[in-house]
């Protein structure tokens, strides 16, 4: 009969190296929030306002009917021109573009502010303490010098006039 062979045991198990979950490569710190929404709404409002504050009024004075009032940074994504009203103002190209440099800068400002709200400490860590700094008992040393200063009186202080 022949013996049967033993299995082979490892000598290091890898198993408890890995840190990522397995099937989920992003990490928590890059998923976005809800303060998502928030930003790229502001990002919108505030570019729409920037837009408007570059409105031609010395041409509107003037009576100049041949302005073009474009909104959108850095593409054009409406564009009014009040001597053509019949032309569609929705510029399809530049509000796809504005709005995924939109959607950039509102996901890095987003994973900013989450990284930068969530730098400190996390409560479990906060739990647990360092070896360093573990409760110890007293030492002798502790002791006598406990002992010491109990039997030293402070002076009264008397009252300056």
């Amino acid at each position: 009969m022949p013996e049967l062979e033993a299995p082979i045991k490892k000598e290091y198990d890898y198993s408890a190296q890995t840190n990522a979950k397995p099937g989920f490569p992003i990490p928590e710190q890059f998923i976005p929030t809800k303060k998502l929404g928030t930003i790229f709404g502001s990002i919108i409002l505030l570019v729409i306002f920037l837009s408007l504050l570059q409105l031609p009024l010395d041409s509107f004075l003037s009576g100049d009917i041949n302005v073009k009032i474009g909104i959108g940074i850095p593409y054009t994504f409406l564009e009014f021109n009040l001597s053509d009203t019949s032309a569609f103002p929705l510029k399809i190209s530049g509000l796809i573009l504005d709005l995924l440099i939109y959607l950039v800068i509102s996901y890095a400002i987003d994973i900013a502010l989450t990284l930068i709200l969530k730098s400190g400490e996390t409560d479990e860590d906060k739990a647990k303490q360092p070896l360093i700094f573990k409760d110890q008992q007293n030492t002798i040393a502790d002791k006598i010098t406990k002992k010491v200063f109990e039997k030293i009186e402070p002076k009264p202080q008397t009252p300056i006039v």
